[in-house]
């Protein structure tokens, strides 16, 4: 690691992996529950909480993982230390309290209902207290000491900004379920569709310039112009959720086209890589990491990458 700060990273991730191991525990337990007709703890852990506990565990170490990443990715393009150690620590604690409190909570039905959402509201305003701690470090860590921002570190925190101001339409009650849900699918919709796809974009478009050795200009004009239209498609793709709490029949239509349209925003970069790679730095290799960096592209942000015989991954 280039700066001690970057250290962080490992805690987030390390806590998201003990996430993801429960999350699979909670999956097998909810995938028994489902098929055996006889449950011993259906008092206890029924079908609907273990599927809430595995849902909500999805979602908690993805953010973790993501907000990780972030704290790696940006000390390493800005080239300097994170701005605070100790505000990134204190963040990871505010989210492991609420999650834990959360996941005890729904053995005990304190749930506010709504799926992916389930958490009650003082649990979600933790959250939001979590995520602008996150906000201002990584603000304060690109905008100090005059740093130049690069269109991926911009593109990242757009993304994580987007993350946090959908989650709040998440928070209130709203005694008209057409209306609770109409802003549900803010959240849910365009979490995956947009801000993620925003932050997803900017880390691999970040790990590509360190592991290819194509030019940074290329790639960050692949990231800029594949944010525009994942904006494009996942903001009017909403609607086909639309249709079905009694908006006008146009928007399954606008929704179904613009949702099928999402994956194509991601394809002209898998013709321009693989060319681009031979003609900047790729030599004959039998290096193992070509097969796996070129898996681990396709399933990450669908794409493929020829990789060059001298591969640099980054250290933890």
């Amino acid at each position: 690691m280039r700066y001690k700060s970057q250290k962080i990273a490992r805690e987030y991730f390390l806590a998201a992996l003990a996430l993801f191991l429960l999350q699979v525990i909670f999956g097998i337990l909810g995938s028994i529950k489902y098929v055996w007709g006889y449950d011993p703890l259906l008092n206890v852990i029924p079908f609907n909480v273990a599927r809430a506990i595995h849902i909500n565990l999805l979602v908690f170490w993805l953010l973790l993982a993501l907000m990780g990443a972030t704290y790696y990715m940006v000390a390493d393009e800005i080239k300097t230390e994170i701005y605070s150690v100790k505000l990134a620590r204190l963040q990871l604690a505010i989210l492991l309290v609420s999650g834990v409190t959360a996941i005890v909570g729904y053995l005990f039905r304190w749930s506010f209902g709504m799926p992916f959402l389930e958490q009650p509201t003082a649990i979600k305003l933790a959250i939001v207290v979590a995520a602008l701690i996150f906000l201002a470090n990584v603000a304060l860590t690109m905008f100090t000491n005059h740093h130049t921002l690069t269109r991926t570190t911009a593109t990242l925190l757009g993304g994580m900004v987007m993350l946090s101001v959908m989650f709040l339409f998440g928070i209130p009650f709203m005694p008209n379920l057409s209306t609770q849900y109409y802003f549900w699918w803010w959240v849910i919709h365009l979490w995956v569709e947009g801000a993620w796809e925003l932050i997803a974009a900017s880390l691999v478009g970040w790990a590509l310039i360190k592991v290819t050795g194509v030019s940074r200009q290329r790639i960050e004009g692949w990231v800029f112009a594949e944010v525009c239209l994942v904006l494009l498609t996942g903001i009017i793709g909403t609607g086909h959720h639309y249709y079905w709490i009694g908006t006008p029949q146009y928007w399954l239509w606008w929704g179904a086209i613009f949702s099928a349209a999402e994956p194509i925003t991601s394809r002209p970069s898998i013709l321009s890589k693989p060319s681009a790679c031979k003609r900047e730095r790729f030599r004959e290799t039998s290096s193992r990491t070509v097969p796996i960096w070129a898996a681990n592209s396709w399933l990450v942000r669908g794409r493929v990458t020829s990789t060059p015989s001298e591969v640099r991954l980054p250290d933890f």
